[in-house]
């Protein structure tokens, strides 16, 4: 690497090196002329050293690092409507308008950017109906500066109308307790439902569709599918439980009963081993604290959940001198391997959006222990925004505007899963909600419209 400075001259850079390797020096403008060269220019600064004792930072593959001090309310509302109009890329177009079929729901799936394609062209219900979610939920937070949230709504919406419409070879699938859950979640972010009658009927038949899938003791499994079917995991087993929690919560008539939701939330805590509870993050989360919005009176009651927090920031990476600066704030969920620093990936996506909700609801933690936390997560949010696809950072992929604004799956992997876009966008929604509201006294009374989500 070169080891001096010609005061930001890129041109002295080139000529310097043109002169140590005794090349011929040419003027930029007619070097780019040339067919076979392509000249590239980004900020110097992120190859520099971020520490003293760290070597010269390179990011992988030439992005750019983004900075701490990025991670605002104002710049993680950037990141989430950069994220909804990624999505809005994805909207499917039926190749045959004219044929009476109808065409399959919503988005295309994941995008591959090496290759320029979607990978299936059309997304699996189960990501459609959390993108579904996500999109609603970003739409419906209290904020008068959040960009995309009228797109957000509006494709939220056609998403489930797609669903009361779908080609009944599809219907299995739409069918399943684990699509069905997620629909439940969507349909929640309706504030009115009452305008919507083929959403309302979805609604009903959702709910009773998660009364049939669960049993008196709390567990899930699928019976639509055939006797083939797939056991449901312990991961599939939360998100289910926290869909029901969520409608008992809200009241919403043909809800299951608090008991089975309690039933349900042991069940999920019981088959998971401690060390795997991570993985049941956000839904198991969101689950205990809708049934803590539900209760009737005090009722206070310690839960497995109270030990994974613990465990997430034991996992936080920090910055230091082994320490790629790009992973810094993120979550290293995976084992490193032996004399590898650890890595973090869009996996924790998942713990972050439960975390940022959680941060909502303080009650009991002193203010100074809240604002470490909260900057804390500022630093995830960091990791997040390193993630997507940013402006000065699109032109490395071969389509752009396909990429920009999206979440990779890592910052050495360029895919861009449709449900990691879901899952970053509602951990930003969450954090928007979280950052946007004023702390209240330690020992405010809890109420509904502070259960750590909604």
């Amino acid at each position: 690497m070169i080891a001096f400075n010609v005061g930001g001259d890129g041109v002295g850079v080139l000529r310097s090196l043109a002169a140590q390797l005794s090349l011929p020096a040419l003027d930029l403008a007619e070097l780019e002329r040339q067919g076979d060269v392509t000249i590239y220019r980004f900020r110097t600064i992120h190859l520099a050293q971020t520490d003293p004792r760290a070597f010269p930072h390179h990011a992988s593959r030439a992005d750019q690092l983004v900075l701490p001090e990025e991670a605002t309310l104002d710049g993680v509302r950037r990141a989430a409507g950069a994220i909804v109009a990624h999505i809005g890329t994805r909207t499917w177009r039926d190749p045959d308008p004219s044929d009476d079929t109808p065409a399959p729901a919503g988005l295309m799936g994941d995008y591959r950017p090496i290759a320029d394609d979607y990978e299936p062209i059309a997304a699996p219900l189960l990501d459609l109906a959390l993108a579904s979610f996500a999109l609603l939920r970003y739409a419906a937070a209290d904020s008068a500066a959040l960009d995309g949230a009228d797109q957000a709504r509006s494709l939220g919406l056609d998403i489930l109308r797609d669903f009361t419409r779908l080609d009944p070879l599809l219907h299995a699938e739409r069918d399943d307790p684990v699509t069905t859950a997620l629909l439940v979640y969507a349909l929640c972010e309706v504030s009115d439902l009452a305008g919507h009658h083929e959403l309302g009927a979805l609604l009903e038949s959702a709910l009773m569709r998660l009364r049939e899938s669960v049993t008196t003791k709390g567990t899930v499994h699928r019976l639509s599918r055939g006797p083939e079917a797939p056991q449901i995991n312990a991961h599939e087993q939360a998100l289910v439980t926290g869909a029901m929690a969520r409608a008992t919560s809200r009241g919403l008539p043909g809800s299951p009963s608090l008991a089975i939701v309690q039933a349900a939330i042991e069940k999920t805590w019981d088959m998971t081993p401690e060390p795997e509870r991570v993985a049941l993050l956000p839904w198991i989360g969101w689950a205990e604290a809708d049934l803590a919005s539900g209760q009737v009176g005090p009722a206070e009651r310690s839960t497995p959940l109270d030990r994974l927090w613990p465990l997430l920031e034991a996992s936080r990476i920090h910055s230091g001198p082994e320490t790629a600066p790009d992973l810094v704030g993120g979550l290293a969920l995976a084992a490193a391997e032996p004399g590898s620093p650890p890595r973090a990936t869009a996996q924790c996506l998942r713990p972050a959006a439960w975390m940022a909700s959680h941060l909502a609801d303080w009650s009991g933690i002193d203010e100074a222990a809240h604002e470490a936390a909260l900057e804390a997560h500022r630093a995830l949010v960091r990791f997040i925004m390193q993630l997507t696809v940013r402006e000065g950072s699109e032109w490395r992929f071969r389509s752009p505007q396909r990429c920009l604004g999206g979440i990779r799956a890592a910052p050495w992997d360029v895919d861009q899963p449709l449900a990691a876009q879901a899952m970053g966008l509602l951990t930003l929604a969450e954090t928007i909600r979280t950052l946007e509201e004023p702390p209240g006294p330690p020992d405010a009374p809890d109420s509904p419209d502070r259960p750590g989500g909604p």
